[in-house]
């Protein structure tokens, strides 16, 4: 990582069939610092999900992406700096964050911001423990109910 960069995909055309690559601009900018009740978080893990396409196509159950903003994603990441009453550097945090190598946020995006419990993996949290495992778990259960098992 270059000293003092934030390393960004930014979103820069809508997709008109299969991606092409012309789709994403690699920006380099300076790290952003938080205001009052934000926190500076250091992107560790991203997923990567098949909801992405459709954010970056179209309105759904989240609005599309603007273009020229960063691509967002569901992410784990650790606080660097903290200006909220609620986080402290070195949390592990999840949430609605995207593809840069730091961002700045205060939480109440899409899903919101959440502490990883101590111990959890990265990848857990983001998969197992994140938005697509209850879902799975809950899809499941009612799939089973819906077919009388």
């Amino acid at each position: 990582m270059t000293e003092g960069k934030n390393r960004q995909w930014v979103l820069n055309a809508r997709p008109a069939g299969k991606l092409t690559g012309e789709e994403f601009l690699w920006h380099e900018v300076p790290i952003p610092r938080p205001s009052d009740g934000q926190v500076l978080i250091r992107t560790l893990w991203l997923s990567v999900d098949p909801a992405q396409r459709i954010w970056i196509a179209r309105d759904s159950g989240k609005p599309a992406i603007p273009l020229g903003d960063v691509m967002q994603t569901f992410a784990v990441g650790q606080v660097i700096e903290s200006c909220h009453p609620d986080f402290k550097p070195g949390d592990v945090m999840r949430g609605d964050l995207s593809w840069q190598d730091y961002v700045v946020t205060d939480g109440k995006g899409f899903g919101g911001m959440q502490k990883v419990a101590p111990g959890t993996r990265p990848n857990l949290a983001l998969s197992l423990f994140g938005v697509n495992g209850p879902d799975i778990v809950f899809r499941d259960d009612r799939d089973r109910q819906d077919q009388g098992w």
